[in-house]
């Protein structure tokens, strides 16, 4: 059985991240000016909301959240047609995982710390926004 360690994302697994998130979604996607506002927008109250997963010494996935009231509302959102306040909403930013590990619920998995991890800081829902293709990529 293979060995996963979940664990809050911090700084030093930045270059990791960039690096597989680039990979996953193309050139570009992350820096290290994006992955560290990344990185304080999911911080409240002393609360991480993202995550990273690793097998063995290898980042496989991440899931980047971004805590309520810590992300700006863009022309992409209706509040007024969501059931709660929009300070109560937290954003899942991105959700990544190796292609060669899909399937093996490691997605599932980083939301659901991240969803646990929202609801401690005070979030009362999340949103996300898919897109076939992601804009500006």
């Amino acid at each position: 059985m293979t060995a996963y360690t979940y664990t809050e994302l911090s700084p030093k697994d930045f270059n990791a991240i960039i690096t597989l998130g680039n990979k996953v979604h193309g050139a570009g996607y992350l820096d290290q000016e994006k992955i560290k506002a990344y990185y304080q927008q999911g911080l409240f109250n002393g609360i991480n909301c993202s995550f990273v997963v690793y097998k063995e010494h290898t980042l496989v996935g991440f899931r980047l959240t971004f805590s309520a009231t810590q992300w700006t509302i863009d022309k992409w959102c209706s509040p007024e047609l969501w059931p709660v306040a929009p300070d109560k909403v937290c954003y899942f930013k991105c959700n990544t995982v190796s292609p060669a590990m899909q399937g093996a619920g490691i997605g599932s998995t980083l939301l659901a710390k991240s969803v646990s991890a929202a609801k401690a800081q005070g979030a009362e829902a999340g949103l996300a926004l898919i897109w076939l293709s992601s804009p500006g990529n």
